[in-house]
């Protein structure tokens, strides 16, 4: 191999090295979609943009119906399931395998939180 060969390929090594290494710290959208404030989700819910949801704890994947995908977190809106369903909305929820439970405790010395774990089962 003569000394021209040599240094392209070497040159073409570190150039994909480069593109590994910048394309593994830009910021980039998620494959779960593009990150939304939930007040623009419930105008896009309003205006009849949104086919499907998927509801994972407080993350709710989005798919729109011009194919588009969005993701934003549930401040724990209580009436969120029943605004869904009356814009015939699919909804599908992933199952949780276990979640916290704040317990507060009052003593005579303060508040004390404790934390308990439980399973969910045959939800």
């Amino acid at each position: 191999m003569n000394n021209l060969t040599k240094n392209l390929v070497l040159w073409l090594v570190i150039a994909m090295v480069l593109m590994a290494v910048f394309n593994n710290f830009a910021p980039q959208q998620s494959r779960n979609g593009q990150e939304i404030d939930y007040s623009v989700f419930l105008d896009e819910v309003e205006r009849g943009a949104v086919e499907q949801v998927t509801i994972d704890g407080a993350t709710i994947y989005i798919r729109a119906r011009n194919g588009e995908r969005f993701v934003t977190y549930s401040p724990g809106d209580p009436g969120l399931v029943n605004d869904l369903l009356k814009a015939d909305i699919a909804i599908k929820a992933q199952k949780e395998e276990e979640f916290r439970q704040i317990v507060e405790t009052e003593t005579e010395s303060g508040t004390i939180e404790e934390e308990e774990r439980e399973m969910i089962e045959g939800v």
